[in-house]
């Protein structure tokens, strides 16, 4: 029996009939075969768990994946040409023609006398048949099958699916597809063996030259980094709330202490000339914040400094002291 290049240890010797459970254990046995007689032989195998100060085993690793498939392959091959099943009971037709109890004697004369030829079948046709499959929602936006992959195809486009999914709603189509390459994948027609390729669309060429694997990677890295998003924002809100408390607390007392300075004054004078006072304001911080270029210091009204052969620091604009002498302003008790 051959074996997959894809998964070796999983197409071993033993062939399991159908409806035979009690074969399970005997199939599963040959994991355990596999490691005794050429896993465990491999450089850089893991045969017990490391202790401290122990052998780094990751450092004695030469296999690529491919020389790792070629000794499982050898195995699996040397078992169904070597191994003889002593067990096995032959019926009177295998004892009249000789056969061996070797597997692979017993399945070339079951092919010759039993089953029959095997058919023939084009190589895209079986593959499509061997691919995992899942249903996909197709929607107004195309053919979704999970984690932001959209794909369109021929068929949609002829039959109108997008502009019915918009108007009637989405439903879902049972589709294959290959988890090494997620550009295309194929819709399962009931009743068709023809294959119907759907393309990723643009709207999900994010994903492009990826593997399905690394679509998963990606959306569970940013479902972790919105789940650490959450918690910075608890932290902080808190502190701009604690910022924002700050100031009030320093405004008010500002704002206090201007009213202790100035006297009792009642509600209406206090409010009275807030309109004029707030034009002036503006002109004021309007000719304070004007970018002229060009223009010399005296123009801008800018203060130049003096020099003195050292290097001196010139403090940023306050605005909190624009604010005090505004207050100061407002709050002066006008002629009568």
């Amino acid at each position: 029996m051959e074996t997959c290049p894809t998964t070796p240890c999983k197409k071993l010797a033993l062939i399991s009939l159908p409806y035979r459970a009690g074969w399970k254990g005997i199939i599963e046995r040959q994991f355990r075969v596999a490691n005794e007689k050429v896993i465990h032989f491999t450089p850089g195998a893991v045969n017990h768990p490391r202790v401290r100060g122990g052998a780094d085993y990751r450092l004695d690793a030469s296999l690529t994946l491919n020389e790792f498939r070629r000794l499982l392959i050898c195995y699996a091959l040397d078992h169904n040409q070597n191994h003889y099943l002593a067990w096995y009971r032959k019926d009177e037709w295998q004892a009249a023609d000789g056969v061996e109890c070797y597997p692979l004697e017993l399945w070339n004369w079951g092919l010759r006398n039993r089953a029959g030829h095997l058919r023939a079948l084009p190589s895209d046709l079986v593959r499509w048949r061997l691919l995992p499959r899942k249903n996909a929602m197709v929607t107004y936006r195309g053919i979704h099958l999970g984690r932001g992959l959209y794909y369109n195809c021929d068929l949609a486009q002829r039959e109108g699916w997008f502009a019915r999914a918009r108007d009637r709603g989405a439903w879902k189509v049972e589709v294959s597809y290959d988890p090494r390459a997620i550009e295309t994948i194929y819709l399962r027609l009931t009743g068709s063996p023809q294959l119907e390729p759907c393309r990723l669309l643009d709207v999900s060429r994010t994903f492009r030259g990826r593997d399905w694997h690394e679509v998963m990677d990606h959306f569970a890295r940013e479902k972790q980094l919105a789940a650490a998003a959450r918690g910075r924002s608890q932290q902080t809100q808190a502190a701009l709330n604690a910022q924002q408390d700050q100031i009030i607390s320093e405004a008010q007392e500002m704002t206090n202490a201007a009213r202790e300075a100035a006297g009792y004054r009642s509600k209406r004078s206090r409010i009275s000339g807030i309109l004029d006072n707030r034009r002036e304001e503006q002109l004021q911080e309007r000719e304070r914040q004007a970018w002229r270029l060009g223009a010399s210091p005296e123009e801008t009204g800018a203060e130049t400094p003096q020099e003195t052969g050292e290097e001196t620091y010139v403090p940023p604009a306050s605005h909190t002291e624009a604010l005090r002498k505004l207050r100061e302003r407002q709050w002066e008790p006008k002629p009568e």
